[in-house]
């Protein structure tokens, strides 16, 4: 860009300036212009079209008076538990009262550590 280029006069260079501001191109980044219009576009509606041949609306129903609700009677019996396939095998037999297994150990005595 040569020196040709630029304006000499500074008056002419304000009147640019001013022209620009005027039009919303002055600054940096060039164009200042609102990103949306002051007023929303219009929007073309269709006309309205008329209603259709409907049953004429039928009046609400009256609430009904309370009343209490009917008894129910007992609840149906539980059915009875499902039969085993197979026989269940014995309880096992109950150990006898008395010190446990291994009380009788040989060479134990009364009065050691573990007493």
């Amino acid at each position: 860009m040569g020196l040709s280029a630029l304006p000499t006069d500074s008056s002419e260079q304000e009147e640019q300036v001013a022209d620009k501001r005027a039009q919303g191109q002055s600054g940096v980044y060039g164009v200042y212009r609102p990103l949306y219009a002051a007023q929303p576009p219009r929007i073309q509606r269709p006309p309205p079209t008329p209603p259709t041949s409907r049953p004429p609306p039928t009046a609400p129903t009256p609430p009904t008076a309370w009343s209490p609700p009917t008894a129910l009677g007992p609840p149906p019996a539980r059915p009875p538990p499902p039969a085993r396939p197979y026989p269940t095998a014995p309880a096992p037999p109950r150990r006898p009262p008395g010190p446990g297994p291994g009380w009788g150990y040989p060479g134990r005595r009364p009065g050691g550590p573990f007493a």
